[in-house]
């Protein structure tokens, strides 16, 4: 079984080189006396060959890129140096196949000619002409092709005994199921100032110090911008902007349906065939028979095919007057419908909704007063661009206009004011102290221009200004001490079979647990503590935040028969014999290389590389 697949890679990997070797990538240039670029042992290295393979390496990176690459560029990369390396690792496989002996007949040979695509007709079948003309695009005669189908054959032969005797063996995959199927069931609590006595914490002025300098991590200030800005939004102009009076009772009324909403139902609507259907399912609806969803369900129907959402009583046409007259939950009808007759049920009603006049102008009038507003930001703009050309500063900005001056020490951090910005968020983050205050807009049409005073670099906040957190922080820490030393007795006392309750825990049963496995709240180190432990001990974990007590009553092997764990086996083994044929090939690969002549003309490689891809 594993010789069989591991022989079917190496077809599939042979076949797939020769089909790519035929894909049309010739070497123009290359004709001339120089036949190849070097030799392993008694197999030669063709110019054409190395073309060929270096174009295939540029043609896929080309296509991924979507950019033709310079050879200049490429020489730059490993490309010409892989493709030398595999051709000198594929002619001294060849070499050694040679010299012991390993080869394929005519017949075999044929048979993989016929199976190439390019080289068949228009009827599928093969073609003569078209087999010379492939490998002429190719720059191969027939003879060379076919001698490198039996090379490659050679090779598959022989990389396939060294491969092939790899044998599955699961004792590896077994012994990490032990690991990973491994199952426990415990009990759990939580420590906490609930249940526990503890001490109130109140630190020195010595203790807060020494906290401080311990941790002073903490309490560092990222690096900072100083910046000065100004800035102008409607928002800010809103007051002084006039409205024009004709102008916003022209578009009360142009918009005066915004403000006056109808009353409306949400209405399903059932249509029938005749008036005789109708009439015999609201008879039956009447009498308790069957509900409006059976009758939708009878024609082969959901709710949501035969709901119209929230309508108008004009929508409605004729059924208008009956279906608004109708109160919600209820059912109406027959009644008529653009497509027969029809029952309508209504399912809510959606009272009249009408925004007094008085209410609807003063929100239009914000509305007028912002667009007029944005438009006078847009006019002062070219003026402030005008002035700050003219070498005025930022403080000349807001002392002559309405432009407000800020300052602000700004970080990645800062959201606040005028840093809720997008626009100013990336200006603010590309600004450096060579640039010139410039305006530049934001998305709700207002602008701004900022100025980069000093860069502060990452530095320790003074103990005076965090000394609040400080004490929070070495408060926490010592709770937390507490806590721990709290849950080491409760399991000590657990162990020696004290009941929990009598300690104030409450426990948790879980069962049949994996090492992947996740208790709600807890963090990694929980189950890690958890496969650490034997079946009867009772332990304290700190989790950081929280402290919890675990009591391990059983450890479990894996479940042998169980489909999850048998494709774990069954995947792992195979990985781990691939991996093994792998090494074994790369190996004799190398011994192979150590113990043959390898001579490589550079002046050939130059001249392929001078010639190729141009």
């Amino acid at each position: 079984m594993a010789r069989s697949k591991t022989s079917n890679i190496f077809v599939w990997i042979i076949m797939g080189l020769l089909f790519f070797g035929l894909i049309g990538f010739g070497a123009n240039g290359l004709s001339g006396t120089i036949r190849n670029i070097g030799s392993v042992g008694d197999k030669n290295i063709s110019v054409q060959d190395y073309a060929n393979q270096l174009n295939q390496e540029i043609a896929v990176i080309e296509q991924q890129t979507g950019q033709r690459l310079n050879f200049q560029l490429i020489q730059g990369t490993d490309i010409p140096r892989n493709v030398q390396q595999r051709l000198v690792a594929q002619a001294a496989i060849d070499n050694e196949a040679s010299h012991i002996g390993l080869s394929v007949g005519d017949e075999q040979v044929r048979e993989q000619v016929l199976q190439i695509p390019q080289f068949r007709g228009l009827d599928g079948t093969f073609d003569r002409d078209a087999y010379r003309q492939a490998l002429a695009n190719a720059g191969q005669s027939e003879r060379e092709f076919e001698t490198s189908i039996r090379d490659d054959a050679s090779r598959l032969i022989l990389l396939s005994a060294v491969a092939g005797g790899v044998d599955l063996n699961t004792a590896y995959a077994d012994t990490l199921l032990e690991y990973w199927g491994e199952r426990r069931d415990f009990d759990w609590a939580w420590v906490t100032a609930g249940n526990s006595e503890l001490p109130n914490f109140e630190a020195t002025d010595a203790e807060k110090q020494a906290f401080y300098d311990e941790n002073a991590d903490r309490y560092v200030l990222p690096e900072a911008k100083k910046l000065t800005f100004v800035q102008l939004t409607p928002d800010m102009i809103l007051d002084s902007v006039d409205v024009d009076d004709a102008a916003l009772e022209e578009l009360y009324e142009e918009r005066k349906s915004d403000f006056e909403t109808p009353e409306r139902r949400l209405v399903e609507r059932l249509v029938f065939g005749d008036d005789a259907q109708a009439q015999d399912a609201a008879d039956r609806l009447a009498a308790g028979a069957i509900t409006f969803e059976g009758l939708v369900e009878e024609r082969g129907l959901q709710l949501s095919n035969v709901d119209l959402g929230d309508v108008t009583l004009s929508e409605l046409g004729e059924a208008g007057d009956a279906v608004f007259a109708t109160e919600a939950a209820q059912v109406a009808g027959p009644l008529p419908s653009d497509f027969g007759p029809a029952l309508y049920r209504v399912n809510a009603v959606l009272a009249e909704q009408i925004t007094p006049k008085d209410v609807a102008i003063t929100a239009l009038r914000e509305e007028l007063a912002s667009d007029r507003a944005r438009r006078v930001i847009d006019d002062l703009s070219i003026q402030f661009e005008e002035q700050l050309a003219g070498g005025a500063t930022l403080e000349d900005l807001a002392n002559e206009s309405e432009m407000e001056l800020g300052n602000l020490e700004w970080t990645l951090a800062t959201s606040d004011g005028i840093a809720a910005y997008a626009d100013f968020r990336s200006a603010a983050l590309a600004v450096t102290e060579r640039d010139f205050p410039e305006i530049l807009r934001l998305d709700d049409g207002g602008i701004f221009a900022l100025r980069l005073d000093e860069t502060l670099p990452e530095r320790q906040q003074p103990f005076e200004d965090v000394e609040q957190n400080v004490i929070a922080d070495w408060t926490a820490a010592e709770t937390q001490k507490a806590l721990f030393a709290a849950a080491e007795e409760k399991a000590t006392e657990l162990a020696n079979d004290a009941n929990p309750a009598d300690l104030g825990l409450i426990m948790t049963s879980e069962t049949e647990m994996l090492r992947r496995d996740f208790v709600q709240g807890t963090t990694p180190v929980f189950m890690q503590t958890v496969f650490e432990m034997n079946a009867g001990d009772v332990l304290a974990v700190d989790m950081g935040q929280t402290v919890a007590v675990i009591r391990l009553n059983d450890v479990k092997p894996p479940v042998d028969d169980s489909e999850e764990n048998t494709a774990f086996v069954q995947t792992v083994s195979e990985t781990n014999r691939e991996s093994i044929a792998q090494d074994l090939m790369d190996a004799f690969n190398t011994n192979v290389q150590l113990r043959t002549d390898v001579n490589l003309n550079q002046s050939a490689i130059n001249a392929v590389h001078t010639n190729v891809h141009n």
